[in-house]
């Protein structure tokens, strides 16, 4: 079991800890309870600042304008109606959303790992919709 430094030098095993934090008196293990929430929950905070860090690069990973301008000129080639000009602009667009969208994969893939679900139950969570559906 793993050791935890009390103060410098002086090592105490966890269960030896835990053994001798059985004894405490019900208050001051309340006390320490307390204590000990107080902390996760911080680390817990971090977490989620973390989390939401991620979340708003995986919102804005794809900017809004460029996706509809790609789909706009999808269409305008779909129904060969698009200029070379435009065409070229298709293929620019297209470079650009698909570096994107592998970097939201990978910030999808970060965040799925931190809370230690899968991407689909991810993106169940997270109403995070596919983009191109």
């Amino acid at each position: 079991m793993q050791s935890i430094e009390i103060k410098k030098g002086v090592l105490v095993k966890t269960d030896e800890l835990i053994e001798s934090v059985s004894r405490l008196e019900t208050s001051d293990l309340n006390t320490l309870l307390k204590r000990i929430q107080e902390t996760l929950s911080i680390r817990s905070d971090q977490l989620s600042i973390e989390e939401s860090g991620l979340l708003s690069q995986i919102r804005t990973a794809i900017p809004a304008s460029a996706l509809r301008r790609f789909q706009q000129l999808h269409r305008k080639q779909h129904n060969q109606t698009i200029s070379a000009k435009e065409l070229e602009e298709l293929r620019v667009l297209a470079d650009f959303l698909e570096t994107q969208s592998a970097q939201r994969v990978e910030l999808l893939g970060r965040l799925a790992s931190l809370k230690n679900i899968t991407l689909s139950e991810l993106r169940k969570q997270m109403r995070i919709q596919e983009l191109y559906a």
